[in-house]
C-alpha cells in the first residue's frame, strides 16, 4: 500500500475506470429494473388482457359521416353484438372521446371527453372517489350527468370534491351535473392521463353532443388470458360478417405491453454494456500504471533479482499490485454503485431486490480485468535482464 500512497494520484486515474464502470452496471440494472415495476404498475391500472376493435381505412359511401379526418364503422350495436354472441367475453364497452373545453364560471381547461357505459369502469380499473356511479338509467334517459377526472377537479375546483358534486359545469356549451369524481389513476402504459379526463353517458354524448351513431373503439375483456387468441378470432369473424367487409382492426393489449417490456430491456441491457467498456477501459488504465510502474523500479527490480528473487516472485509481485489496484476500484465501484442505486429507489419510491447479484458479478468483473490487463506488466518485469538492469541503473 506504501507504493500506492507514494502514487495515489496516478493509482486513482488507474482504477477510476473500474470505479465508474462497476457503479454503472449497479445503477443501470437499478434503473432498468425501476422502469420495468413502472411498467407493471401501469399494467395494473389496465386490463393487458383487453382486446381494443378501432375502425380501419375504408372508401367513402354515401351518407357515412368523415369524422375528424377518419372514417368510422364501429357502433355500440357491434359491442352488443360481441356482448351476446361471442364465447368467454367476461365485458364490453364502446366508448367515443372527444376534446372539449369545460367551463365553471371564470375558469376553463381543457379536457378529454369520453362517452361509456356502466362497463367502462371495471374494464378500465376505473374507481369512485365521491358520487354515485353510473346507471343504466342514465344511460336510457340520455342524461346530462358527468363523473370528473381528479386533474379537472383541480383546474375546475381547485381540488375539492365538496365544490364540485352537484354543480353544472359547461361541456363546449352544454350544461351537465357532476355527480361523481374518480379516484385518482395516473398515466396508464400508453400514455393517456387517465385524470384529466369527464366522462358523460355513451347515449349522451352521441346523441346530444355529436349527433351521430358511431364510436372510436370498443374494448372486449376476455374472461381468461388463455381465451385472448379465439376471441380475438371470434370477433374477427362476426365483425366481418356484420359490416360486409374487414374494415376494423382488433389489438390485443398484451402485445402492445410485451413490446414495451422488450424495448426496456433493450435499452437496459445496451446501456449495461456500455458501462461494462468502462471496467475494459480502467483495464486499459492498470496496464499503462503497471508498465509505468516497471520502468521507473529497473533498478529495484535489478537488485531484487541481483540477491536471489526468481523471476516467478517479480512476476507475482506485479501481479499482486494489479490485482490491489482491481480490488481498489471493485470496492470504491461498489459503494459508489450502492449509493447510486439505492438514491433511485429512494426517489422513485419504488420497492425492489436491490442487485446485489448484478453488483457482486460486477466486483468479479473488475477483478478479472485487473488480473488480465495486469499479466503483460508483469511478465515484461519478470522478463527484465539483471545486468542489464543494473548497468543502466
Amino acid at each position: 500500500m506504501r507504493r500506492f500512497r507514494g502514487r495515489a494520484f496516478r493509482s486513482v486515474l488507474a482504477v477510476l475506470g473500474l470505479i465508474v464502470g462497476v457503479a454503472s452496471v449497479m445503477g443501470m440494472t437499478t434503473l432498468g429494473r425501476l422502469q420495468e415495476q413502472k411498467l407493471y404498475r401501469e399494467m395494473e391500472k389496465m386490463s393487458v388482457n383487453t382486446l381494443m376493435v378501432v375502425p380501419g381505412s375504408i372508401a367513402p359511401r354515401v351518407f357515412r359521416p368523415k369524422i375528424s379526418g377518419t372514417f368510422k364503422t364501429l357502433t355500440p350495436e357491434d359491442a352488443a353484438a360481441i356482448r351476446r354472441q361471442i364465447l368467454h367475453v367476461r365485458r364490453v364497452t364502446a366508448t367515443e372521446y372527444k376534446s372539449i373545453t369545460v367551463k365553471m364560471g371564470d375558469k376553463a381547461a381543457s379536457t378529454t371527453l369520453a362517452g361509456v357505459d356502466t362497463f367502462y369502469f371495471p374494464v378500465k380499473h376505473l374507481a369512485l372517489a365521491w358520487g354515485r356511479p353510473i346507471t343504466t338509467l342514465n344511460l336510457r334517459r340520455k342524461e346530462k350527468v358527468c363523473w370528473v377526472g381528479q386533474a379537472v377537479l383541480d383546474n375546475i375546483f381547485d381540488g375539492d370534491p365538496r365544490q364540485g358534486l352537484g354543480k353544472v359545469i359547461f361541456l363546449n356549451r352544454l350544461p351537465f351535473r357532476v355527480v361523481g369524481i374518480l379516484a385518482r389513476k395516473g398515466v396508464d402504459a400508453s400514455g393517456t392521463n387517465r385524470d384529466d379526463m369527464v366522462l358523460i353517458p355513451l347515449t349522451t354524448l352521441l346523441s346530444v353532443v355529436l349527433n351521430q351513431v358511431f364510436v372510436r373503439v370498443i374494448y372486449v375483456e376476455p374472461d381468461t388470458m388463455g381465451a385472448v387468441s379465439a376471441v380475438k378470432r371470434d370477433i374477427t369473424t362476426l365483425l366481418t360478417k356484420r359490416h360486409g367487409g374487414k374494415d376494423f382492426s382488433v389489438r390485443v393489449m398484451t402485445s402492445y405491453i410485451q413490446r414495451k417490456l422488450k424495448t426496456g430491456r433493450m435499452i437496459s441491457l445496451s446501456t449495461t454494456i456500455v458501462a461494462a467498456i468502462s471496467l475494459l477501459v480502467g483495464g486499459i488504465g492498470i496496464l499503462a500504471v503497471m508498465l509505468i510502474n516497471g520502468r521507473e523500479r529497473v533498478r529495484e527490480i535489478g537488485i531484487k533479482r541481483a540477491v536471489g528473487a526468481r523471476k516467478r516472485d517479480v512476476f507475482i509481485e506485479f501481479l499482486t499490485e494489479s490485482l490491489v489496484l482491481g480490488i481498489m476500484g471493485g470496492v470504491l465501484g461498489w459503494v459508489s454503485g450502492f449509493l447510486l442505486s439505492w438514491g433511485l429507489i429512494l426517489e422513485q419510491k419504488t420497492p425492489i431486490s436491490f442487485p446485489w447479484l448484478v453488483g457482486g458479478g460486477a466486483f468479479l468483473f473488475s477483478l478479472t480485468i485487473a488480473t488480465l490487463f495486469g499479466l503483460y506488466p508483469a511478465w515484461r518485469a519478470s522478463r527484465m535482464d539483471v545486468i542489464r538492469a543494473l548497468y543502466d541503473e
